[in-house]
């Protein structure tokens, strides 16, 4: 998933979320490359890490996240999309984390970990 982009809507498991205005969203690529100080030929470090977006926060009142937790605490695959103000739609299939839950603003803050 891009994190190209204002983000205007987003779907998870067949159902359609409104985004907080706004929203940045941290794409964590699976392999991190670093170079490393040396005296000689250059080198540099591979970190493998779980790919990841982070930061996605959905518009959603009370009842509608106790549904959510128990969607997402049911640790099973789910279909993924975010829609952006251009227009164009990222996809995938992965599991969602829950970050934060705002009850005065009624955001849930979510991170995507898509299948590997």
């Amino acid at each position: 998933m891009s994190a190209s982009g204002d983000v205007v809507r987003a779907g998870i498991n067949g159902r359609t979320y409104r985004v907080k205005g706004g929203t940045d969203l941290t794409r964590n690529p699976r392999i991190k490359r670093e170079g490393m100080p040396t005296s000689g030929a250059p080198l540099f470090k591979q970190t493998f890490n779980m790919p990841s977006t982070d930061g996605l926060a959905l518009i959603m009142d009370a009842v509608e996240y106790g549904l959510f937790e128990k969607m997402v605490n049911a640790d099973i695959d789910m279909a993924c999309w975010v829609e952006y103000q251009s227009g164009r739609i990222s996809e995938c299939t992965g599991r969602v984390a829950i970050d934060t839950w705002t009850s005065a603003e009624n955001t849930c803050t979510v991170n995507i970990l898509p299948a590997t």
